[in-house]
Parts: C-alpha cells; structure tokens; sequence
C-alpha cells in the first residue's frame, strides 16, 4: 500500500510539473514576444498608433523584431493555449506584420477566452476594417459601443494626431469616427 500511495504522489508529481512547466514556459514567450513587438513599434514611431492602423514597417531590425515576436507569441499559445494576453499581443504582431486574416482569427479566439472583455472585440473590428471588410460594420460598430467608444473620441484622437502632423493616424482616427457613426 506505501508503495502504491508513493507511486501515485510521483505520478502526481509528474503530472503537476508538466502543466506548472507549459504554463510557466508559455508565460515566458508571451513576455519575450511582448518585448520584441513592443521594440519593433516604438522604434517605427508606432506604438501610439490605433491598434491595426499601423503603418508598414520599414526598418530591417523592426522587421526581424516582429518575426520574432509572432514566433514568440505563437509558442506562448502552444504552451499555454488558455493565455488570453497571448492572443492579444499575437493579433497586434499580425496587425503590424499586415497579416489582417490571421489577426482577425487570433482575437476572434481572445473573444472566446474573455467574452465580456470589450478590448477583444475593439481590436478585432479594427483587424476587420484593416481586411477592407465592410460586410463587418455592424460588428465594428457594436463592438465600439461595447468599449463605450464614441465618434467624438475618435475625432479627438485624429485632431491630436493632425496636429503633431502624422497625418496617416490622423486619417485612421477619421475614418474610424465615420465608422462609428454607422458610415461604411
């Protein structure tokens, strides 16, 4: 009986430290990932701008920077498949690499992890305007009504951003305000 209760315990054991160790690895990528996309944006000047409305990478190093990153983020979620902030950070790599679909699909499954987080929703109707996908406008704007987003703080973003003369998110931040009024 000691023996059988000895082999349970390391049975046990063994299986508590390949989940601690999947988790714990899973985390470790998601903070590398996040790292690295964090750099590639901030240094093309990006990490102001609206959630898929970046503008296309240009610089080398920013560009390995993002490869890495996806790479990173995509073995955050084999590790650790119930990690929602890596979906998150991964469909803001996709977004900045331009992949729109597979962004689209990274937040769509964030959405199923946190259903009542409006985050997820908001970015993934971002994702969905970037794909040029109209056919997504309701979506878009009941996922900006979720996030308690109105046209006004568009305009407001899209002002700022005109002013300090970057004229591309000042163009994203108008036409988001149009969407949010229901225009296509």
């Amino acid at each position: 009986i000691v023996f059988m209760i000895g082999a349970a315990f390391i049975l046990a054991s063994g299986v508590l430290c390949s989940i601690f160790w999947h988790k714990l690895a899973g985390l470790y990528h998601q903070v590398q990932g996040g790292r690295l996309l964090d750099s590639a944006l901030s240094a093309s000047q990006l990490e102001q701008a609206m959630p898929c409305s970046y503008e296309a990478l240009d610089n080398p190093t920013s560009l390995q920077e993002l490869t890495n990153a996806i790479q990173y983020l995509q073995d955050a979620i084999h590790d650790d498949p119930e990690n929602a902030q890596s979906f998150l950070l991964l469909g803001r790599a996709l977004c900045a690499s331009g992949d729109a679909y597979r962004a689209v699909e990274t937040y769509r499954e964030y959405t199923v992890l946190r259903p009542q987080n409006p985050l997820g929703y908001l970015e993934l109707a971002f994702a969905y305007e970037l794909m040029g996908d109209t056919s997504q406008a309701q979506m878009i704007a009941t996922a900006w009504k979720a996030a308690n987003i109105n046209p006004d703080q568009f305009i407001e973003i899209a002002s700022l951003a005109f002013s300090q003369q970057a004229y591309m998110d000042a163009a994203a931040g108008y036409k988001h305000a149009n969407f949010a009024l229901g225009g296509l």
